[in-house]
Parts: C-alpha cells; sequence; structure tokens
C-alpha cells in the first residue's frame, strides 16, 4: 500500500511548527455579540458580531454543531465497514463510514463504540484514537473524533436489528473509488490515511494502489 512507505521528513515538521508559531502572534478580533437565530435538535444558526478595522466579517453567520465522531472500522480481514444510507441534503444514497454525534454527557469513545453498533452491528475490542479535526471551517464549529476499530466481528443476529446496508471494502479499492469520483466521504479518507500511517501493522503490505 503506497501509504505505508510514506514518509515526511524532519525539515517539513520544523517548517510545519514555524507556521503555527507566526499564526499565534496574530491578534483575532474582538467578539462583540451572539446570538441564535434559528434552532433544530441537530445544530442552531448563529449570528456572530466582531469589532475589527480590517475584516470584512460582522456580522457573520455559523452553524453551531455538537461534537462527532468517525470510526475507520476494519475487519479481521482488513475490510473497511461502510454503511448505505440516503442523504436529503444531497439527494442521494450514499456509501460511508460510521458516524454520528456525541450525545450529552458521553465520551467520544463511547459515541463511537455505540454508532458502530448501531449503525452496523458490528463490535471490536481493539480501539485506538486517530486524531480531531474540523469540516468547513468557514461555517461549521463542531470538532469530529476520529476512531479506529480493529478485528470488528458482528454481535448478535442482525435480522433482530435495524442496522444499515452494508458494504465491506479494501481500502485501495475505497481510494480508487474516491479517485472514480463514486465515493465522495473526504474526511473518512483522511482519517483512513491516518490510520494507515500511524498503525500499519493492521494493513495488508501486499495490496498496491
Amino acid at each position: 500500500m503506497f501509504l505505508l512507505n510514506l514518509k515526511i521528513p524532519d525539515h517539513a515538521y520544523k517548517k510545519l511548527n514555524q507556521a503555527f508559531k507566526t499564526n499565534r502572534r496574530h491578534k483575532k478580533p474582538i467578539q462583540i455579540g451572539q446570538k441564535a437565530i434559528f434552532r433544530t435538535p441537530w445544530f442552531s444558526l448563529q449570528e456572530l458580531k466582531f469589532k475589527t478595522k480590517n475584516l470584512n466579517i460582522s456580522p457573520y453567520y455559523r452553524l453551531k454543531t455538537k461534537g462527532g465522531v468517525l470510526i475507520i472500522a476494519i475487519t479481521k480481514r482488513k475490510k473497511v465497514i461502510l454503511v448505505k444510507q440516503f442523504r436529503p441534503a444531497i439527494g442521494s444514497w450514499t456509501y460511508e463510514t460510521p458516524a454520528g454525534a456525541i450525545e450529552k454527557n458521553q465520551t467520544p469513545l463511547n459515541a463511537a463504540k455505540r454508532e458502530l453498533f448501531e449503525e452496523t452491528g458490528y463490535i471490536s475490542k481493539q480501539w485506538k484514537n486517530l486524531s480531531e479535526g474540523r469540516l468547513m471551517m468557514d461555517r461549521f464549529s463542531g470538532k469530529i473524533h476520529g476512531w479506529f476499530a480493529v478485528n470488528c466481528f458482528k454481535r448478535g443476529s442482525s435480522k433482530k436489528n435495524n442496522h444499515l446496508p452494508l458494504m465491506l471494502i479494501s481500502p485501495n479499492k475505497l481510494f480508487k473509488l474516491f479517485i472514480k469520483r463514486q465515493y465522495y466521504q473526504v474526511d473518512a479518507l483522511g482519517f483512513l490515511a491516518l490510520a494507515i500511517l500511524k498503525f500499519p501493522n493492521f494493513f495488508n503490505e501486499k495490496n498496491e494502489i
């Protein structure tokens, strides 16, 4: 697998660290107001106001959302578990990795375990934290916590549960589907690439993309 041999040189890390230190010196605009102008159980639309001379960002509108989890789940045969569901926002059926919101008083790990079983019927006894990130930072406030579930297996009978339709696919084939514009979940690909880089022993090195 091509990502298994990817190494980032030390000088690249030094440049990144220097760039982040430079960004910290920049002062943030002063926020002088905030109000919710529309609410749903899943998100609220907020109007923010800033005191600033140089940036034309007041008022500014954002979607305030709950934090969420995204699970890269692989079976003992090294297949990535995808779920099929209809997405009204794009008017289409999609295949995606298991994911969902973090409920009140729930840790990201417990949310990931719950979502994996609710959507797929699979569980894992080996969970590894990948990282956390954001999507569409120009509008969305919520974080996504990435988790890697290893050696997943079915628990109980799927006939008794309302799990989503599944697809089991190799990581390489998933990347190929994205290249062919047949798979669109870019955040999942980012976390999958991170899982391959952090935990290469759980992937098959013989497969080439």
